[in-house]
């Protein structure tokens, strides 16, 4: 099961077209969620919505017969970053991430299949150092990580939708 997060000023039915993890990988269950609107109308993500999260995977493992222990995420730019945020304080429930243009992570949490995926502006520098670090982790805990820098700037890229579906399948088949 795959939960894919938009970003910033997105909304989840304009991520069913560009994520397109449903046409990529069919036998998936797959969860487009929708991020409340902040000051100006503004939908994003925060750890406000962890608890959101928490009942999707109930729902899904309870109702839809989704097995826990193949749960994949992924977001891009604030849904990356949350994404991130998920890892820190659910990673125990996640089997696997696919970053684009954001993310987060920190050496304390349990190592996980990574897709890290980003343009050079504006957010490069910060997201070029994530990807080294994880790097740096998969080589040392023996975890899947691809690293895709573009030379596009922060936008969502149309055609990484299939390696993104690609890796997390796969992750998800070394897990059974």
């Amino acid at each position: 099961m795959v939960f894919c997060f938009h970003g910033g000023g997105g909304k989840a039915y304009f991520a069913v077209d560009e994520y397109a993890i449903h046409k990529n990988w069919p036998e998936a269950l797959v969860y487009y969620a929708q991020g409340l609107a902040g000051s100006g109308g503004y939908s994003s993500w925060s750890r406000r919505d962890v608890a959101f999260f928490d009942a999707m995977r109930s729902d899904a493992v309870h109702h839809r017969n989704a097995d826990p222990a193949r749960v994949f995420v992924m977001g891009y730019s604030t849904g990356a970053n949350f994404c991130g945020d998920l890892w820190g304080l659910r990673g125990s429930q996640i089997a696997g991430f696919a970053f684009v243009s954001g993310g987060r992570y920190a050496k304390s949490w349990p190592p996980r299949p990574v897709y890290l995926s980003y343009g050079q502006e504006p957010d490069g520098p910060r997201l070029k150092a994530l990807g080294n670090l994880l790097s740096a982790v998969a080589a040392k805990a023996h975890m899947a990580f691809i690293l895709h820098p573009r030379s596009t700037g922060h936008t969502y890229p149309q055609d990484e939708d299939v390696a993104i579906a690609n890796f997390l399948k796969t992750s998800a088949a070394k897990r059974l």
